[in-house]
């Protein structure tokens, strides 16, 4: 996993950070095209729609990546609490 040079620091905490597919492509090192299956995947199994939110928190836990460091990638504060 390799650090994203110029991405802009969330001030949001894992758990109501919405991950984009560019997230899901930075985390998995996969196309845009399979990390938009991917987070659709996510919405099925958590038996979200579309229009729901999901997060970094969930995306983590379901592809099993590892929070802290995902957090550290994508410029995410992580609070070990």
């Amino acid at each position: 996993m390799k650090n994203v040079p110029n991405k802009k620091e969330s001030k949001l905490p894992p758990e109501l950070y919405q991950p984009t597919i560019k997230d899901v492509q930075i985390l998995s090192g996969k196309t845009a095209s399979t990390a938009s299956r991917r987070l659709q995947e996510l919405r099925e199994a958590l038996n979200r729609e579309d229009h729901q939110a999901v997060f970094l928190t969930e995306l983590c836990k379901y592809f099993a990546y590892p929070l802290r460091e995902s957090c550290e990638q994508l410029g995410v504060p992580y609070n070990n609490n």
